[in-house]
C-alpha cells in the first residue's frame, strides 16, 4: 500500500512540475521584446489602456483599420457630469519604424474627425506596449485575448 501511495505522490509531483514549467514558458513568451521589424504583425489584436483619465479599448485589424472605444475613469465624470461622452472612433493605422500612426476617418464625435495622431513606441512586448504621444504623454496598453461589452461594435 505504501508503494502505491509513493508512486501517486511521484506522479503528482511530476505533473505539477510540468504544469509549472509550461506556465512559466507561456508567461516568459509574453514578456519577450518584439523586434521593430515585427511591430506591424504583432500589434494586430485587441488592446486596452489608459491615457490620463480616459480608458481605451482598441481593436487593430490586419487590414490596416482600427476601432477605438474611449470612456472616462473619473468617478465624477461617470456619475455627475453630462459633458463627457463615451467615444467611438475608427480609421486606418500604419507603423513606420517605431512610429505608430492613426488616421481617424470617422467617429461619433465630430471634434476628432479627419485627424492624424502619431505615437512613438517606447517599448513593445508581446502583451504590453508603451506609447508616447506628440503631447509628451506616455500611455500603456495591454493586449487582450477577448473582452465583451454589448455596446461595442467590432
Amino acid at each position: 500500500m505504501q508503494r502505491v501511495n509513493a508512486m501517486k505522490l511521484k506522479y503528482t509531483l511530476l505533473v505539477m512540475i510540468i504544469l509549472v514549467g509550461l506556465y512559466m514558458a507561456a508567461c516568459s513568451k509574453n514578456h519577450t521584446t518584439v523586434p521593430e521589424a515585427d511591430y506591424p504583425k504583432k500589434i494586430i489584436g485587441r488592446w486596452q489602456g489608459e491615457v490620463g483619465t480616459t480608458k481605451e479599448k482598441m481593436s487593430i485589424k490586419d487590414d490596416g483599420t482600427f476601432t477605438c472605444q474611449t470612456y472616462s475613469l473619473s468617478f465624477i465624470a461617470n456619475t455627475h457630469s453630462q459633458k463627457f461622452v463615451t467615444g467611438m472612433f475608427y480609421g486606418k493605422w500604419n507603423i513606420n519604424g517605431s512610429m505608430f500612426i492613426l488616421t481617424i476617418t470617422g467617429s461619433n464625435n465630430e471634434q476628432i474627425m479627419d485627424r492624424i495622431d502619431s505615437f512613438y513606441i517606447n517599448s513593445f512586448k508581446m502583451d504590453k506596449i508603451e506609447l508616447k504621444g506628440n503631447n509628451g504623454i506616455t500611455s500603456f496598453y495591454r493586449k487582450r485575448s477577448f473582452w465583451y461589452n454589448k455596446d461595442e461594435r467590432w
